[in-house]
């Protein structure tokens, strides 16, 4: 079974990457190499992030496209996403340049034995909610254009929270900026997806409970050599690319 399990994340020293670029047929891919100069944890997610960015910046609309298109059609037809009954999802952002999740939402919403839950992103507290969508046209444009779920059903009554049911989410699909083999995750540096595992982890503690299956979803250019991690961070149990899955070690 796919489990998440934050206590044995550690701390690590890391040395300063030098970046490289390496083009292949339909992909750019960036790759880091440590050097011998110590650098902190924060200072080396600095400068993957900004590599990554950059890579990100020169795949083409018809790249971005077929890839998307494949990392979806992997996870639809994937045991994990066939398994699951209640499915948190994120809505790609496009100026982002996220892999696209429209087919896999339009999927959970088309069956009847799934629950379809969406970020709700609360800047002003640092928080992201999950809420419970029935069709597109529960979403509304926030920040940068990104669809995210209204606080109520159209009926007035509050939309249910995906850590309010009785147990965790079954799956959690979810975006990030840089990933590497080990199903290490950097995101952009807000913390909405990290807090939000170690919440459900709690729950899932808490009623006794399997945590959520974790799946991240990238384009062959944010996968690099080594992802820095630091103790608030969480791994994911599996990347999809249209390359083909990686899975975690069970440790």
């Amino acid at each position: 079974m796919l489990r998440i399990c934050s206590s044995n994340l550690l701390r690590r020293a890391y040395t300063r990457p030098t970046s490289s670029y390496q083009q292949g047929p339909g992909k750019l891919r960036v790759t880091c190499a440590l050097g011998s100069q110590n650098m902190s944890v924060k200072e080396a997610k600095s400068d993957v992030r900004k590599e990554v960015k950059s890579a990100l910046r020169q795949l083409s609309q018809e790249q971005m496209a077929e890839e998307s298109s494949a990392i979806q059609a992997q996870i639809l037809s994937s045991e994990a996403f066939s398994q699951a009954r209640t499915i948190g999802v994120y809505i790609h952002c496009a100026k982002l340049r996220e892999v696209d999740t429209s087919r896999i939402v339009e999927s959970i919403l088309a069956d009847p034995s799934k629950k379809c839950y969406v970020p709700l992103i609360k800047e002003d507290a640092a928080l992201m909610h999950m809420l419970h969508i029935e069709s597109m046209d529960d979403l509304r444009p926030m920040t940068m254009g990104i669809l995210e779920p209204t606080e109520n059903y159209p009926s007035g009554t509050r939309r249910q929270e995906a850590l309010e049911l009785d147990q965790p989410l079954d799956l959690l699909i979810m975006p990030g900026l840089a990933f590497d083999k080990s199903c290490n995750r950097l995101g952009r540096g807000g913390g909405y997806y990290d807090c939000f595992l170690e919440k459900c982890v709690q729950k899932a503690a808490d009623c006794r409970a399997k945590p959520p299956a974790c799946v991240a979803l990238a384009y062959s250019s944010q996968m690099i050599d080594t992802v820095p991690m630091d103790d608030n961070d969480m791994q994911v149990d599996m990347i999809f690319t249209a390359d083909g899955v990686t899975t975690r070690q069970q440790q």
